[in-house]
C-alpha cells in the first residue's frame, strides 16, 4: 500500500487489565517491551529489504496498555534511528478518550501526544463504544503491517481487530503477551 512512500506499521493489543497491570514501568513488562521492539525493527529492516522505503510510520490507538508501550517504543526508535526516517501517528478514536482514566495515565497519554507527529481523530463526538472498532480499522485500513499483541481469545476488540486485518489479508505479527512467542498469520 505505501502511502506516501513510507511503511506504516500498527499494534493492536490488550489493555492492562489483561496484561501485567496498569504500572507499565513495572518489570513484568520488560519481557514483552524487547519483543515489541525487535519485532518493529524487524518488520521495519525487512519491508526496507522488500521495499526499499527508509520512511516508516508507526501508528498507536494510544489507549492504556500495548499502545502507550508501542508509542513509547516508537519515540525511542525515533531518537536512536540513524538510517532510516521514523514518524509517529496517534490515532485516537475521539477527543477525550482520557477522560476517565487516572490522573497520572491522562497526564502520561498527553505528554505522548504532544511528542506525535501526527495526531488523528477518527470520530467527532464523546464516547460511544463502536469508535473505539473504527479506529481500530482506521489503523489497519492505512497500513501496511499490524502487530498484534494479543493471547488468543475470541472476544473483545484486539480480537476484532486481528479479525479484521485478516480480512484485508494484511500482514499480521502475533506476539503472544505472557510467552513473548511471536507467529505471523
Amino acid at each position: 500500500m505505501l502511502e506516501d512512500n513510507r511503511f506504516t506499521i500498527c499494534v493492536t493489543g490488550h489493555r492492562p487489565g489483561q496484561l501485567f497491570g496498569y504500572d507499565i514501568k513495572s518489570s513484568k513488562y520488560d519481557k514483552i517491551k524487547r519483543v515489541l521492539r525487535n519485532t518493529m525493527i524487524s518488520i521495519s529492516n525487512s519491508a526496507y529489504e522488500k521495499c526499499g522505503v527508509d520512511t516508516f510510520r508507526y501508528m498507536s490507538g494510544m489507549a492504556l496498555g500495548i499502545d502507550t508501550i508501542f508509542f513509547e517504543l516508537a519515540l525511542e526508535l525515533r531518537q536512536s534511528s540513524g538510517e532510516f526516517t521514523i514518524e509517529t501517528a496517534a490515532a485516537i478514536p475521539f477527543r477525550g478518550q482520557e477522560f476517565k482514566w487516572p490522573y497520572e495515565s491522562r497526564k502520561h497519554y498527553h505528554e505522548l501526544l504532544e511528542q506525535a507527529d501526527e495526531i488523528i481523530t477518527v470520530c467527532k463526538g464523546a464516547y460511544e463504544p463502536w469508535k473505539l472498532q473504527r479506529r481500530n480499522e482506521f489503523m489497519v485500513d492505512h497500513s501496511d503491517s499490524v502487530i498484534a499483541v494479543y493471547n488468543g481469545s475470541k472476544v473483545g476488540g484486539t480480537y476484532n481487530c486481528v479479525q479484521y486485518a485478516k480480512k484485508l489479508n494484511k500482514d499480521i505479527t502475533v506476539i503472544n503477551p505472557r510467552t513473548g512467542d511471536i507467529s505471523c498469520t
